[in-house]
């Protein structure tokens, strides 16, 4: 699907990371964000090229949060995705 590259993207770059701890991390981070814009393109019957836009923005909502390594963070980061 072409609305998901930025997804499928991470989730390649994610199991190239060496610390399986940061790898986790990561990888929970890019879940979250994939069920959020699932969710929310479902529930409010939202076209699919909109799912890119969720998932980006929850992204960086949950890193605004803070509480994460300074290398998850600059996983994002370096990959477009700020807060």
């Amino acid at each position: 699907m072409t609305y998901d590259r930025r997804y499928d993207t991470l989730l390649a770059d994610c199991r190239k990371i060496e610390s399986r701890s940061n790898r986790d991390a990561v990888d929970e981070i890019i879940d979250s964000a994939r069920i959020n814009a699932n969710d929310t393109v479902r529930d409010e019957k939202l076209p699919l090229a909109d799912w890119d836009r969720f998932f980006t923005a929850t992204l960086a909502s949950i890193l605004s949060e803070g509480g994460h390594n300074h290398h998850v963070v600059a996983f994002f980061t370096k990959r477009g995705i700020t807060f």
